[in-house]
């Protein structure tokens, strides 16, 4: 049809969206100044331990973002004109963990679910440090659904968890902060600068690495809060949490 016309579709859909939110229910909740709650949440270790090691392995997923595409033109031959087909496949790989990822929360709690998350990312950043063929790169783009969906769905659960009554809306603004904004300016830039240097492959090397270190870090922040016992929520059958049912 043309791409004049990607626009305009997409257009149409953001204002859907826009009225589509306008008439959500606002739930009443105790609120505290943004600025205290701001202050409250940044002195809770754990809630900035936790923020760290979003940002160690969200580092990955937006190298990902940035520069999939400069990579694909980069493999060049079959691969680059099927970016549509691997697109396609990432994105319905994530429809079912946004469904069952409620049931996961209760079943292993947040931490081995972020942890499982970035262990995946960092296979998946490692089979494209590797320059793999088309199919293992179809295959890898299966992993979608678990780097993204699922540690998307399990990060903005436990910020509101782990964020006081009164601060729980600046707790997941602080996180969107962190999974969306600093990791995509350190991605861009320092992926940039890797690629110019150094090339592709070490590039998704090291954000493999920094997926790994993401990973033992929730289990080990799993383990100190259990050992304190300050698990924000873990198998409570009462609690319902925000995605996934």
């Amino acid at each position: 049809m043309g791409i004049e016309y990607l626009f305009v579709v997409y257009l149409a859909l953001i204002i859907a969206a826009c009225f589509a939110a306008a008439v959500l229910e606002r739930p009443a909740a105790q609120r505290r100044p943004l600025f205290q709650g701001v202050r409250l949440l940044l002195t809770r270790r754990a809630y900035l331990y936790f923020l760290l090691l979003i940002l160690c392995v969200m580092i990955g997923s937006q190298t990902y973002n940035v520069f999939f595409s400069v990579y694909i033109h980069h493999l060049g031959g079959n691969v680059s004109e099927r970016i549509g087909l691997l697109n396609t496949v990432s994105a319905v790989s994530e429809l079912p963990f946004f469904i069952l990822s409620g049931r996961l929360f209760k079943r292993y709690g947040y931490h081995p679910v972020l942890a499982s998350a970035a262990f995946a990312g960092a296979i998946r950043w490692f089979v494209l440090s590797m320059e793999p063929s088309f199919p293992m790169l179809l295959a890898s783009q299966m992993l979608h659904g678990i780097t993204f969906a699922l540690f998307y769905a399990a990060g903005v659960n436990y910020a509101y968890e782990m964020s006081p009554e009164g601060t729980k809306t600046t707790g997941q603004t602080i996180f969107s902060i962190v999974y969306l904004n600093l990791s995509n300016l350190i991605a861009s830039n320092g992926g940039g600068w890797l690629i110019d240097h150094y090339g592709f492959g070490l590039m998704y090397q090291m954000v493999a690495l920094t997926s790994v270190c993401g990973g033992i870090g929730f289990l080990m922040l799993n383990k100190y809060l259990r050992n304190k016992n300050e698990l924000p929520y873990n198998a409570s059958r009462d609690h319902k949490p925000l995605t996934g049912g």
